[in-house]
């Protein structure tokens, strides 16, 4: 498959949806990537993201952001909050710093929470976002929600918001894709990225 024409330095960011898929890597590899899933008939883009999303390179910059994050005092949980990278939901015994610093360098897995958030009684979901990729990946998982983008859409005549689409409209909407990340050129080396 695609992963054969690739170095094992791609890895699986975000599985997004069960048709969508964002890799993370260097520039060539992920070049061999795009190349190899468009062989295939593979719709496959490169997302405009400077660094490395999601990869155990970014290792280091998870612990600076935990020594940043970690003086924040935390409350007992009031609500679920579910991660995707973390496969459940939060508990008042987990190390939340640690776990948000985890999504530098962990992968998402989008699906799974979202068929969880919706077996716990979720049927709305609301992009809280400027774009609506969060709500077309909800379409394709979990069919039967409605979903929100409010920041998307445009203000109705008069200046009031508009108050969000009901579930038939909201799914009629173009479905993602695989999307792989593409990484900043490392400052000490301007020929190889990472």
């Amino acid at each position: 498959g695609a992963r054969s024409a690739a170095s094992g330095e791609v890895v699986v960011a975000c599985l997004n949806a069960p048709s969508a898929t964002v890799v993370s890597g260097p520039d060539a590899e992920l070049d061999a990537v795009l190349d190899a899933a468009r062989e295939r008939g593979v719709k496959a883009v490169r997302l405009a993201v400077p660094y490395l999303s999601h990869h155990p390179a970014m290792v280091g910059a998870d612990h600076e952001w935990y020594e940043t994050i970690r003086r924040f005092p935390r409350r007992p949980l009031e609500t679920a909050v579910h991660s995707p990278v973390r496969g459940r939901a939060y508990r008042d015994d987990d190390d939340l710093h640690r776990a948000l610093a985890d999504c530098i360098v962990r992968p998402v897995r989008l699906p799974e929470t979202l068929v969880e958030v919706a077996k716990a009684g979720a049927t709305v979901f609301v992009e809280a976002g400027a774009g609506d990729a969060l709500c077309r990946c909800v379409r394709l998982t979990v069919p039967d929600a409605a979903t929100v983008a409010p920041m998307r859409e445009r203000p109705r005549p008069g200046g009031r918001p508009p108050v969000g689409k009901s579930a038939p409209e909201v799914r009629a909407e173009e479905p993602p894709v695989s999307l792989p990340t593409r990484p900043a050129p490392r400052a000490d080396d301007d020929a190889d990225t990472t």
